[in-house]
């Protein structure tokens, strides 16, 4: 399940970067275009004063015209084929995570499956040892207790205290012995 993991996490990382470099090229693009249609009335400006006759001004004019339609034409495809594109990293990305999801869920339900047994087993551990700890101390009314008998509720929590972390880590231990590996998921909050 490790190596899984693993693997769509670097899948995950990698259609990251591919939507950073799309996002990067997309605002390159956009910075060239703009460049060009500020360059292009910069040289109509040029062309309208130059001192030449009227009829050739107007045909660099036109031609210059033409090709700037053309280039907001082009961008305006290009543009639409990156929104595309983004759509598509997006849904693979959606897809990526879904799957890493989807195999974390599976690991956590078998995880349970295997273990459901001694997890109920630690709860009916909890409501018969525990329980009957509880009610013990309850039933002794501390707050009449003397000294003594403080001491002894002490030491009976301490003992119940080791005794609740040893049932609920004894699975924990097992399963390190018996796999070699153990992750932060399983280690229980005592």
């Amino acid at each position: 399940m490790q190596k899984s993991d693993e693997c769509a996490a670097e899948r995950a990382r990698y259609i990251s970067e591919l939507l950073s470099k799309h996002m990067d090229y997309k605002e390159r693009f956009l910075k060239g275009c703009s460049y060009a249609q500020k360059t292009s009335e910069l040289f109509l400006k040029y062309i309208r004063r130059c001192e030449a006759p009227a009829e050739h001004v107007r045909e660099h004019e036109t031609r210059m015209l033409a090709r700037k339609v053309d280039l907001r034409e082009r961008q305006l495809k290009i543009l639409d084929l990156w929104t595309l594109k983004k759509q598509q990293l997006d849904r693979c990305q959606q897809s990526v995570l879904l799957e890493a999801t989807a195999k974390q869920n599976y690991f956590n339900f078998h995880f349970f499956l295997r273990h459901w047994k001694k997890i109920f087993k630690n709860l009916e551990w909890i409501n018969t040892t525990g329980e009957a700890f509880l009610s013990h101390c309850y039933e002794g009314q501390l707050r009449n207790a003397t000294r003594e008998e403080l001491d002894t509720y002490l030491d009976e929590y301490t003992t119940f205290k080791v005794d609740a972390k040893v049932c609920l880590n004894t699975p924990l231990v097992f399963d390190l012995v018996h796999n070699g590996r153990i992750t932060s998921m399983h280690v229980p909050l005592v």
